[in-house]
């Protein structure tokens, strides 16, 4: 009887395909989608308090509840690290000081990104111009909406009546500690334009 012959068989070992991981995908606000962007964001970022340093010294800012789009919004920019490319830029002695810009590439890119979006007016009876409002600034021409610039805001140092821009601009928050240092940053030297003559820079953090 003839030997027999022997197979050997070779296992072939198939290698798992990997799938790819799928990044997330950034979704970035606009003028059209703000108010269901920051109504959403709102719920998972509840935070109502910022501090805002200077080389002049520290204020603290409450936002208001009752200005829901503006007070996230302003939270999202904070927690992105807009505010620290910016710097206050419109000074007036006794009046106001306005940030929000800088000459900064990057903050440009970042507006850029997110289309320079604006957001609806949240006017409130209860909320006037006074000494330590915190507003949004806008543009006055071409705006008949009064859409507010999201990524610029002031604070009043003033103590004068301020009521005829009460429904002109909304006011979002407020100087809770602090007053002094806008005081001193109002009193800065500035050109003809009332941008300051030496930068005048911030870091922004949320602290609760």
């Amino acid at each position: 009887m003839p030997p027999v012959k022997q197979t050997i068989v070779k296992k072939v070992v198939r290698k798992k395909k990997t799938k790819a991981k799928k990044t997330a995908k950034i979704i970035y606000p606009s003028t059209a989608t703000a108010v269901d962007f920051f109504t959403e964001y709102g719920k998972k970022n509840p935070e109502t308090r910022v501090l805002i340093s200077t080389d002049f010294g520290d204020m603290e800012i409450e936002l208001f509840k009752d200005t829901p789009i503006h007070r996230a919004s302003f939270i999202y920019l904070v927690k992105e690290g807009c505010f620290d490319m910016a710097g206050f830029y419109r000074i007036i002695e006794d009046f106001v000081i306005q940030a929000g810009r800088s000459d900064l590439e990057s903050l440009a890119a970042f507006k850029n990104l997110r289309k320079n979006y604006k957001i609806p007016p949240e006017f409130r009876k209860n909320h006037v111009h006074k000494r330590g409002t915190v507003a949004a600034a806008r543009d006055w021409t071409y705006n008949p909406s009064k859409l507010s610039t999201a990524f610029e805001f002031y604070i009043l140092v003033g103590t004068d009546d301020y009521t005829h821009i009460d429904g002109e601009h909304t006011i979002f928050g407020r100087v809770v500690k602090g007053m002094s240092t806008a005081d001193k940053i109002s009193r800065v030297k500035t050109a003809a334009d009332d941008w300051p003559l030496k930068d005048v820079n911030m870091k922004v953090k949320v602290i609760r």
